[in-house]
C-alpha cells in the first residue's frame, strides 16, 4: 500500500530500562515505538480491519508537542480520508521474512496472489 504524496503516521515511543538491567549498563535502555491504528476506511476495509492513523498536515505540530492533553488528541484518531492510501496486492514473496528488497511493494501478478478469501487477516 502507499500513502499520497508525504504524510505522517501516529506514533508513541518510551525510553526505558528492563527491571532485571544493570542501571549503570548504558546499553540496557531500550528505545521502543509503535505506530498507532484506528479502524479502517472504505479503501482498506478489504485488506484488514485496522490502519494506521494517518495525520494531516495541519496536525503534525500538534501531535508532537509534549504540551498538548491526550484529550486534545482524540480527534486525530480517526480514519484517514478515503484516497488518502492505496492498497494493492504484492507478490507472496513478502510473506518470507529473509525476503527484503524494494520489489516486494511492486503489484504482483494476477495469478501470483492468493484468492480474496485467503486475504481477510494477517494472522
Amino acid at each position: 500500500s502507499s500513502i499520497a504524496g508525504m504524510s505522517a503516521v501516529a506514533g508513541i515511543h518510551e525510553w526505558w530500562r528492563p527491571a532485571n538491567a544493570d542501571p549503570n549498563d548504558p546499553l540496557s535502555v531500550l528505545h521502543t515505538i509503535a505506530i498507532l491504528t484506528t479502524s479502517p476506511n472504505d479503501d482498506l476495509v478489504h485488506v484488514h480491519d485496522r490502519m494506521p492513523v494517518v495525520l494531516d498536515r495541519d496536525d503534525i505540530a500538534t501531535w508532537l508537542d509534549p504540551s498538548t492533553a491526550p484529550a486534545e488528541l482524540r480527534h486525530l484518531m480517526r480514519p484517514a480520508p478515503l484516497g488518502t492510501v492505496q492498497a494493492w496486492k504484492v507478490s507472496r514473496a513478502v510473506s518470507t521474512v529473509r525476503n527484503n528488497d524494494p520489489s516486494l511493494i511492486l503489484p504482483s501478478e494476477p495469478d501470483e496472489a492468493p484468492p480474496a478469501s485467503e486475504q481477510q487477516s494477517l494472522w
